[in-house]
């Protein structure tokens, strides 16, 4: 059960070994307090979302810290558990899902008019083209576009969220986030490049708590505000989808 952990724990994707004895070493070195200095390593990790397909929630830790690159969110809380359990603070693993996608649910008119929102925003991209062409600099271009995107999208009533994955041509997305829990001064909501947040919140909007473990592949699923007895493996988000958007496998 999850109140058995001290999530100082090893996790199956989280092991401690001398990588991450080393770095931990070295960042207690640097003078700013350890928790801010591992904040700061997983934000010097370089980013590579060309490989996620093929390397979300397939490597461990050590693998990512080897290798210097992270591929997204995942990988940037699974360095940030490891180096801070390290370091000796308690740290949760926490899978969420975007509350907005969560509760949107297309209709087959929303569906049929796909490529009408697709066409609109290829204007704005021209549109946006024309205006640099024009010498508008890219940061005022962007910002008129943007404004013209955002009143058309209000202007149609259908979710702006719902209009960027038919954009993007796949129903399919998985709008989801992983955020960590430390303990300081109890259970706290932690963003591991940013810091302390205020819930499961992004500047997008709010997160919607899947579960929370030592890592992916030992999540408590948070169901009916309780979490299970029993661990699920998320390293596919089947089960996860299963309970919290159904309509995703129609």
């Amino acid at each position: 059960m999850i109140d058995e952990l001290t999530f100082l724990e090893d996790g199956p994707f989280t092991k401690r070994d001398a990588l991450s004895g080393r770095i931990v070493k070295e960042l207690k070195c640097s003078g700013i307090p350890i928790r801010k200095a591992i904040s700061q390593y997983v934000s010097n990790l370089r980013l590579d979302e060309s490989e996620k397909e093929k390397l979300l929630r397939k490597r461990n830790s050590s693998e990512i810290l080897d290798s210097r690159f992270v591929t997204g969110c995942t990988d940037i809380a699974l360095v940030f558990t490891v180096l801070a359990r390290e370091s000796g603070i308690p740290t949760r693993f926490v899978d969420t899902f975007y509350e907005p996608w969560i509760n949107c649910v297309p209709s087959k008119q929303t569906l049929r008019n796909a490529n009408a929102f697709r066409k609109q925003y290829s204007n704005f991209l021209e549109e946006m083209d024309y205006r640099l062409k024009k010498g508008l600099n890219h940061q005022d271009a962007e910002k008129i576009v943007y404004e013209e995107w955002m009143n058309f999208c209000n202007d149609s009533s259908v979710p702006i969220e719902l209009i960027e994955n038919l954009l993007r041509r796949d129903m399919k997305i998985i709008e989801s986030h992983v955020f960590v829990d430390v303990f300081a001064d109890g259970w706290r909501p932690y963003g591991p490049k940013t810091g302390f947040v205020d819930g499961y919140c992004l500047l997008r909007g709010k997160y919607i708590e899947v579960g929370k473990g030592l890592d992916f592949s030992v999540i408590y699923i948070k169901e009916n505000e309780k979490y299970r007895d029993a661990t699920t493996n998320l390293q596919s988000f089947d089960e996860s989808l299963r309970l919290f958007k159904p309509d995703f496998f129609k």
